[in-house]
Formats: structure tokens, C-alpha cells, sequence
């Protein structure tokens, strides 16, 4: 005992003289004799004379003799993480290879412990994965299911006045969305049905991604009827044109064609309905479409046609080659979109009718108002859902519009809107040849 405190005693006295590699040279020749307290002693002695890394490998050297020593382990990763991780992560003369090295070796150290506690590293190395060109998907998810079972924060951060996801959070959406993207649908559902138990601030509208995921993975395990019931809610607060365009999908593999129609029309129409990102959707409607009515089918493609070349998007040669052939039948119309919107309208008005009425209020901000129809009835619409210039629109107007469920958020409560408001002289009819 006596030999192994002045053996100490003289490392210490060469760490306070600057000669910490000699120190560290004897501590490394003789590193089986020394005690728990001895290594933590040199360590926190190193510490505080700045020498960090020194520190680090102290540290390591006494995981090897004792590797179950929690307070070794609860003082090397906070250290590894600040002068090695972040330092590679902002750039500082640390190697992928030293990175990835130092990343397995806290996820060794850390096998028997709580990792939860050390979630924002897994995470952020998680971020790094996926960055990389062709990120490794199944190593992230690795990664991510390392700390399943463990418990992490639910709290949020917060910076000033702004919150932001709690370690809990980032978890479940990263996991959740990597479950999806490999195909571990079954997986997926279990994590999206665990995470909505339980009750936290959910930000970014992540729970309704969540949904999004859960329904998009019973899709594809042949639950159709249960993911249509997901989406009917989702649609009912958050109605995007991909989601209108999945529950499209759903019918469509249930063999429900007009169905299919329906929400892929709605989908076309849809506000958010970038035509540069919708080339997919328009091929889906040429599909529908085809076998019963070609001319509406054919200007689905001659659209997507106009958006690639005017956008100089690669068009794959089956697609030119059906242009050309629809071509020799059928006259290109005029103006393709408007030709479009009225082949939307009228396959939306197979399923739900058109009503008539009169814009009977506008609101002070003018962003909506009412329109009054059959027997005095007053509906809601917003001004975003006109289908015409809304210079024109005015108290007194005559319009078409079809009644939706919507949602009303300051209400808490089901609600009705007008949308696909038309004036009553638009053209109602499809010139087919």
C-alpha cells in the first residue's frame, strides 16, 4: 500500500513539474497495481491542471481494470464528449476515423447503463449518419433502438421564449421515420401506438407525422380500412395533397376506383399542390383514368409534360413515347391547367354535390367570410379556397362551392367549410372529341 501511494505521490509530483508523459508512462507500466481511488485521484489531478485529454486517458486505462466503475464512466463521457465530439462536430482537427472510434467506444461503456442520459449523443451521431452522402439507415436505426427501454426526458428545451423537442421527441420521430423508410412497418405502427400514449407538448406538428407514418405502414400491410380511418382524421385538421393522395392509394388498392378518383382530384387541387412535385399524382390519374375516359387521362400527361420540360426535368422515355401516341388521338387543349381544374370539379361532383350561392359577408381582415345558399343557410369559406381572381371577390357574388368537413381549431370542435369556390358563368362542361 505504501509503495502504491508514493508511486502516486511521485506521478503527481511529475504532473505539477509538466512532465505528464513521463507521469502517464509510469501509471501505464505499472497500471495493476493501482486502486479505483488512485486512478480518479490522477485523473481529477490531471483535470484541473488543464490537462484534459491526459485526463481522458486516465480514465480509460482504469475502465480496462474496472469496467463497471460508474463514477469512471460518469467522468470520462462528458469530457470524451466535449474535447472530442463536438470538437470533430465543429471542425477542429479531430478524424471521422478518431470520431467513430470514440463514438463505439461510449456506446461499449455505456452497455450496462442508463443510456437515456446520454441521448443527445446518439441523436447527434444519428444526424451525422444520415448527413453523410448515402447515409446508412440501418446503422442509424441501430443507433437510435440503443436506447429503446431506456427512459429519456420528456421535457422540451428551451431557449428564451422558444421550446423545442425534448430528447423523447427527437427519438420517436427519428426512429419512427427510419422504422418506415426500411420497411419495418409492423415496427413502425408499435412505435408511433407507444409514442401517442403518452402525454407530452408535441412540437412541429409531430404527431400528426406520426399518424402520417402509422398510416402509411398499415397501407402497406394490407390494413386498408384502418389506415383510411387515420386519414379521415387527419385530413379533417391537416388536409395536404400527399395525404389526400395516399387515402387515394388506399381505394385504389381496395379496388375502389371512383374513390381513388375522388381524393386524387381533391389531392390536385389542393393548395399546397406544387405541380413540379406532383408528377407522380398526375401519372396515378392518367392510370385511373385510362380505361374509361382516355381524353381526361391524356391531359393529366400532356400537363405533367408541360411542368417537366418547363422545369428541364428528366422525362423517362415510356412517358414520352405515351405522350406521343395520345398525341396522334387527341387535340392538346389551350389552356391545360384550366381544362384540368374543371376535370377535377366534375369528378369531385360524382361523389358530393355542387352547391349555388351568393357571397353574403366578407369579414374586416378579407380573408373569409359567407355565402349564403339554399333556404338562408350560411356557410364559412376562406378566401385561399376561390378557384377565380379575388379582386373579384365581393359581397353579392354568385358562386359554386362544395361543402366540406373541416375543423375548427379555436372551437375545439367539426365544423363545415366552403371550398372549390367557382363563379356561377365558369364553364361546368369537358369538350371531349
Amino acid at each position: 500500500m505504501f509503495c502504491m501511494k508514493s508511486k502516486l505521490d511521485e506521478m503527481i509530483k511529475l504532473i505539477d513539474a509538466g512532465e505528464v508523459q513521463e507521469a502517464k508512462k509510469q501509471l501505464f507500466e505499472q497500471a495493476h497495481i493501482f486502486n479505483e481511488y488512485d486512478y480518479s485521484k490522477l485523473s481529477k489531478h490531471l483535470s484541473e491542471r488543464g490537462y484534459v485529454v491526459d485526463s481522458i486517458s486516465v480514465l480509460r486505462k482504469g475502465l480496462e481494470y474496472f469496467p463497471k466503475n460508474v463514477y469512471f464512466i460518469r467522468s470520462i463521457v462528458p469530457k470524451v464528449y466535449k474535447h472530442v465530439i463536438v470538437r470533430f462536430y465543429n471542425e477542429k482537427h479531430i478524424s471521422e476515423e478518431q470520431y467513430t472510434a470514440t463514438i463505439e467506444y461510449i456506446d461499449r461503456i455505456l452497455e450496462e447503463m442508463n443510456r437515456g442520459e446520454y441521448s443527445h449523443i446518439y441523436l447527434r451521431h444519428v444526424d451525422y449518419l444520415l448527413a453523410k452522402q448515402n447515409g446508412n439507415k440501418e446503422k442509424a436505426l441501430a443507433y437510435l433502438l440503443r436506447l429503446e427501454g431506456f427512459s429519456l426526458s420528456k421535457s422540451p428545451s428551451v431557449n428564451g421564449e422558444q421550446s423545442f423537442p425534448s430528447p423523447y421527441e427527437k427519438w420517436v420521430t427519428k426512429t419512427a421515420k427510419l422504422q418506415f423508410e426500411l420497411k419495418h412497418y409492423a415496427h413502425c405502427v408499435e412505435t408511433v401506438n407507444e409514442a401517442l400514449k403518452t402525454p407530452i407538448a408535441w412540437h412541429y406538428h409531430n404527431d400528426i407525422w406520426l399518424l402520417r407514418l402509422k398510416a402509411r405502414s398499415l397501407y402497406f400491410l394490407g390494413e386498408i380500412d384502418h389506415a383510411v380511418s387515420i386519414y379521415e382524421d387527419l385530413l379533417l385538421k391537416h388536409p395536404t395533397w400527399f395525404m389526400y393522395r395516399e387515402m387515394a392509394e388506399c381505394y385504389e388498392k381496395a379496388g375502389k376506383r371512383d374513390k381513388a378518383l375522388y381524393y386524387g382530384a381533391k389531392a390536385c387541387l389542393n393548395r399546397d399542390a406544387e405541380p413540379t412535385k406532383c408528377g407522380g399524382l398526375y401519372t396515378k390519374m392518367y392510370e385511373w383514368l385510362a380505361e374509361n375516359e382516355e381524353y381526361t387521362a391524356f391531359v393529366h400527361i400532356a400537363y405533367l409534360i408541360q411542368v417537366y420540360n418547363e422545369n428541364n426535368f428528366h422525362i423517362d422515355e415510356k412517358t414520352k413515347n405515351l405522350y406521343r401516341h395520345l398525341c396522334s388521338k387527341y387535340e392538346q387543349p389551350k389552356n391545360i391547367y384550366q381544362t384540368l381544374e374543371t376535370i377535377w370539379l366534375h369528378i369531385i361532383e360524382r361523389t358530393t354535390p355542387r352547391y349555388e350561392g351568393v357571397i353574403s359577408k366578407l369579414l374586416p381582415n378579407g380573408k373569409a367570410g359567407f355565402i349564403e345558399y339554399s333556404h338562408k343557410q350560411k356557410i364559412y369559406f376562406k378566401k385561399s379556397d376561390v378557384r377565380f381572381p379575388k379582386k373579384f371577390v365581393k359581397e353579392g357574388k354568385k358562386v359554386t362551392f362544395f361543402i366540406e368537413e373541416s375543423f375548427d381549431f379555436v372551437k375545439n370542435r367539426r365544423s363545415q367549410i366552403a371550398q372549390y369556390i367557382c363563379e356561377v358563368n365558369d364553364e361546368t362542361s369537358i369538350s371531349t372529341p
